[in-house]
């Protein structure tokens, strides 16, 4: 299924085995939420060329085990030809479960989303970027901004944060068109 929203489109994925994903595509439905603070890293980027400017959000649900883990993460992603780094800043939202609450589609009752990226799943997002840049593609040298996120009380783990953020880099660096490009790209970064 997929939606026009703008010069942007949300599309709402079905990729299996009650896997959902909802990806915005330079169009976001995310509200950035207040942050309490901002860590930054530079990583060596092996792209020829930088990706185009472009921003990218995903809110999704993975089962695992007997627990459906649940999660939204987004970035912007600006191009900067006169580096050979890529600039990536996270910004977090304190404690968690704290943070207004965010109504999703998705998340399945009883999880409670809130707006927010933990201060504790920050580390998860740099290990989800730097793993997509070791596997690629990767989007070159500019800098990456995460500042879109949403939380569950439940179901948001570690693990999680890191296949969003590697999601996030994978299609920021592929530009899928299509919803089987798109599908196939979520596929290998969420495997």
């Amino acid at each position: 299924m997929e939606r026009l929203l703008g010069d942007g489109r949300m599309t709402l994925l079905d990729l299996g085995l009650h896997r959902r994903v909802r990806v915005w595509l330079d169009e976001v439905d995310l509200p950035m939420f207040e942050e309490a603070g901002r860590e930054r890293r530079q990583f060596e980027t092996h792209a020829p060329e930088a990706s185009p400017p472009g921003t990218v959000t995903l809110e999704a649900i993975l089962p695992r085990g007997g627990m459906t883990n649940y999660g939204a993460l987004g970035a912007t992603f600006t191009p900067n030809a006169d580096s050979s780094l890529l600039v990536v800043e996270v910004g977090h939202s304190g404690e968690f479960g704290l943070g207004p609450r965010f109504d999703s589609t998705l998340a399945v009752p009883p999880e409670k989303p809130v707006l927010g990226l933990p201060e504790n799943l920050v580390s998860a997002v740099f290990a989800g970027v730097n793993e997509q840049l070791i596997l690629g593609p990767d989007p070159g040298p500019g800098m990456l901004l995460f500042n879109r996120a949403a939380h569950g009380v439940i179901g948001s783990s570690p693990i999680m944060f890191t296949l969003l953020a590697r999601a996030v880099v994978r299609l920021l660096s592929e530009r899928p068109t299509d919803p089987s490009g798109l599908s196939s790209s979520l596929l290998e970064a969420l495997g």
